[in-house]
């Protein structure tokens, strides 16, 4: 929320556990809620009423938590994965690219659909992973790169160059530079290296 420089009136944290999340929108004036649950269909049912509620048009999915299609039918919903989709996805994406000795590691933007991690991608941040990396090495860089494409979000959503009309994005304008930097206010690149400390490649996929 710092770095997006959006006030925070424009979010609504919702959690399924007491987590950071909640303690960090409790500090900065964010709305918030956590919802207790029986089970995903409870959950998804109640996350999407409060949502709703609450005057959301979007939703940007950042934990680790299967949803149903009562959450994400009737809203944009857009899940932020630590992986390069369509690799290693599924909960332990970081921990299955260690595994796998992955010399890339990466966070995809993608619409939530009915499968795990298999809707479309909207936007991806990948780097290179140093030999010797450890696991928590992964995951702190899986966590910046996950920031990183949720600004790109953010900065799309703030200069209207995502289309809600249709419940899902279905243009991103034709204002694209493929070379590298993509649809990014003028003030990102500077947030980017604020919050990166490798090199930073984008690609991007317009469903």
């Amino acid at each position: 929320v710092k770095l997006s420089g959006l006030s925070p009136n424009k979010f609504y944290v919702i959690s399924d556990r007491n987590c950071d999340a909640l303690t960090k929108a409790s500090d900065l004036g964010i709305a918030y809620e956590k919802i207790p649950f029986k089970n995903h269909l409870d959950f998804s049912l109640k996350a999407h009423n409060a949502f709703l509620k609450s005057g959301c048009n979007i939703i940007i999915l950042h934990f680790s938590r299967l949803v149903t299609s009562e959450l994400f039918k009737n809203l944009l919903t857009i899940n932020v994965h630590p992986s390069i989709l369509p690799a290693f996805p599924g909960l332990n994406a970081v921990g299955d690219a260690a595994k796998e000795n992955s010399l890339m590691q990466g966070a995809t933007l993608h619409l939530v659909d009915s499968g795990i991690d298999t809707g479309p991608i909207i936007a991806q941040s990948i780097a290179s992973v140093p030999n010797g990396a450890s696991l928590e090495w992964r995951h702190s860089l899986a966590y910046r790169q996950k920031v990183l494409v949720t600004l790109c979000l953010l900065d799309w959503l703030e200069n209207g160059l995502v289309d809600l009309t249709q419940k899902k994005i279905s243009a991103f304008r034709s204002t694209r530079d493929f070379t590298g930097n993509i649809l990014f206010s003028q003030n990102f690149n500077e947030l980017a290296r604020k919050i990166f400390f490798n090199k930073v490649s984008i690609s991007m996929a317009i469903t």
